[in-house]
């Protein structure tokens, strides 16, 4: 790793970057590289990915005049680097940390940034409107770039927005980094087709001077231009003996090129960045690229934690293990049912090890199937196996299955089928911030008919309402939970079914009811073991307990209602609703998600911010009583 920084520390925006000669930037590369190894060694974040695109970058940053040349980047946590080029160099150290620089790229921080990209596959569309936006305003000399790569062309909007680049005039460069993995491994068609991918670079060379040769003679205008693209595409599928699906959407298509070779890949964006109509650079890139450890294990390194360089040692914190996390209780109990229930199949969105559903995998990989970054059709996907008699177990982190709440609807809740939605990662998810934060799935899904929407306090509790989803006759079955660790050290208990929509009284009191939703119940319960409040468990928030909330109607004049969830339309509104339906009027005191996005920091920060940590909560309580 090199311990040079000189050609960096010259360079604080990409202006910079374009006075340094092209010999100069393979030694650049290592030194970006090895100044994002040591930072996230003890500042941790997503390191694969970006140790993936160094070259790229810098490549782009050297070619391209941005900002005012558009870089949008897809999958943001590969644009580690990007941040360091463009104005963040001595402000990295405090990458995802609580007033810190943003885990992910982010207009609000920087002109560099010009896209939100937390989630995947959106890129394509939204330089293909920059683009047009650029030509209707008559900037000609605006160049407009999408980097999609990391498994997001998997995503169902990647193909969207190519379907419509090839039927809307525009120039846009689409760069493919194609690494063959999301998180885990990279699975599906379109992952064998890329690797199989490939052109004639002399080919490539021949036709562009052709092209330029034709538009200096006022012979090449767009209708002309499609017609030979099809003509040329046709020919080389012919002689080739392969169809490219780039091509076939009349997508200039060039590579695959290794996108490791900075003064290849400067040499290439300069040959084609100025070719009229949509263009596609195919590049191969190794995840890791750089880094040993991270190479040959990708997946693991794709966010380590704090980790000794020399060694390639993870460093755990401090007490970690005493407690199982989430995931790995419901990957350790879908095991143990898909044993008992031979219906059950796992479904998850390229996320097998960070649900913990490799574990069922590694077992009885013919009944888990991991669909890539393609939230929508894992759901569609489960339900039509739902139809035919299986049971889906289908696993999506909160946040990204809000691309999938059509398919929630139209596909599984209206036909009612057994099935089973696990949304992990529910709740403030800590230094990944607004676009990872899982808090509006109560408030979304909430008003669909039939649906049972559930969250354990504990996991004891995950695992017998994982047992109960399981059960026949139970209809779409969301159950929620949080990233990290739970409570209970002797977790592997007997399983029993819970009854639909049945809360529990953890306490009894006098003076106030409190009721909680999901694991946050464990801090109001510490706060109230010494108070006269009773202590509610609610356990699902559709359907809700209508017998709980009839006795706590009828007793308490004051009722406080905590969640790890929006407060606009979340749990706390269900319950006033309820109360105003049925005549009870009492004063409630609703604790949740603000009105406004969190940003990012570690979860106790996060709390402490929106008054939901255990001294905030126990004036709130105290207020009331």
């Amino acid at each position: 790793m090199s311990e040079k920084r000189d050609l960096l520390e010259k360079i604080d925006y990409p202006d910079d970057l374009r006075k340094l000669s092209i010999d100069e930037l393979p030694e650049l590369c290592n030194q970006l590289r090895a100044d994002i190894i040591r930072e996230l060694s003890v500042n941790p974040g997503h390191l694969a990915s970006s140790l993936g695109v160094v070259e790229l970058t810098v490549a782009l940053h050297y070619v391209f005049n941005t900002p005012y040349d558009r870089l949008v980047w897809d999958v943001g946590h590969q644009a580690y680097g990007h941040k360091i080029l463009t104005g963040r160099k001595d402000r990295f150290s405090t990458n995802r940390k609580l007033n810190g620089i943003r885990p992910f790229p982010s207009p609000k921080e920087s002109e560099y940034d010009t896209f939100t990209c937390g989630h995947a596959s959106n890129s394509i569309s939204a330089a293909l409107g920059m683009a047009l936006a650029a030509e209707k305003k008559g900037e000609d000399d605006r160049h407009v770039v999408a980097v999609i790569g990391d498994g997001a062309m998997s995503g169902g909007l990647a193909f969207e927005g190519l379907n419509n680049v090839s039927s809307i005039p525009n120039n846009m460069l689409i760069i493919l980094n194609d690494n063959n993995m999301s998180i885990d491994r990279s699975v599906g068609g379109m992952k064998s087709y890329l690797l199989n991918l490939s052109t004639n670079e002399t080919y490539n060379k021949y036709r562009f001077k052709v092209s330029q040769w034709l538009h200096s003679r006022g012979m090449m205008n767009d209708d002309r231009r499609k017609g030979i693209i099809r003509l040329s595409n046709a020919f080389k599928s012919a002689i080739s003996h392969q169809q490219n699906i780039f091509e076939g959407l009349n997508i200039r298509y060039f590579g695959p090129f290794d996108g490791h070779n900075v003064k290849e890949l400067v040499r290439i964006l300069n040959q084609i960045k100025d070719m009229k109509g949509p263009k596609m650079l195919h590049l191969h890139t190794i995840k890791g690229k750089g880094y040993e450890p991270a190479e040959k294990s990708a997946t693991v390194w794709h966010a380590p934690g704090k980790f000794d360089i020399d060694t390639g040692e993870r460093i755990k914190p401090a007490g970690a293990g005493k407690y199982p996390k989430y995931q790995d209780v419901f990957g350790e109990t879908l095991l143990e049912l898909a044993r008992e229930n031979d219906r059950i199949v796992g479904v998850t969105p390229a996320m097998p090890t960070g649900c913990s559903m490799n574990i069922m995998m590694h077992e009885m990989p013919d009944r888990v199937f991991d669909v890539g970054i393609a939230e929508g059709h894992a759901v569609t996907f489960s339900a039509g196996m739902a139809k035919e008699g299986l049971l889906p177990f289908c696993n999506i982190y909160s946040s990204f299955a809000q691309r999938a709440y059509d398919n929630i609807i139209h596909d599984a809740s209206i036909q009612n089928y057994d099935m089973v939605i696990c949304l992990d990662r529910a709740g403030l998810v800590g230094e990944d911030g607004v676009t990872h934060h899982g808090v509006f799935d109560i408030c979304a899904l909430r008003p669909i008919p039939g649906i049972t929407i559930a969250s354990p306090m504990n996991e004891p509790e995950l695992r017998n309402l994982m047992y109960t989803a399981q059960l026949p006759g139970k209809g779409v079955f969301v159950i929620r939970y949080p990233r990290g660790c739970g409570i209970t050290e002797n977790w592997r208990q007997p399983m029993e079914e819970i009854t639909m929509g049945k809360s529990r009284k953890l306490k009894d009191g006098s003076k106030l009811a409190v009721i909680t939703f999901g694991p946050i119940g464990n801090d109001v319960a510490e706060i109230v073991s010494s108070m006269d409040v009773a202590h509610y468990d609610l356990r699902f928030v559709k359907p809700l307990d209508e017998e709980m909330l009839e006795e706590v109607g009828k007793k308490f004049d004051h009722i406080v209602v905590v969640e790890d969830g929006a407060l606009a339309g979340g749990c706390g509104s269900a319950i006033l609703e309820w109360m105003s339906d049925h005549g009870f009027h009492p004063d409630v005191r609703r604790v949740g998600i603000p009105d406004h996005f969190v940003e990012h920091g570690t979860v106790d920060q996060l709390r402490h911010l929106i008054k939901m940590d255990k001294d905030s909560l126990k004036t709130i309580i105290e207020e009331m009583l």
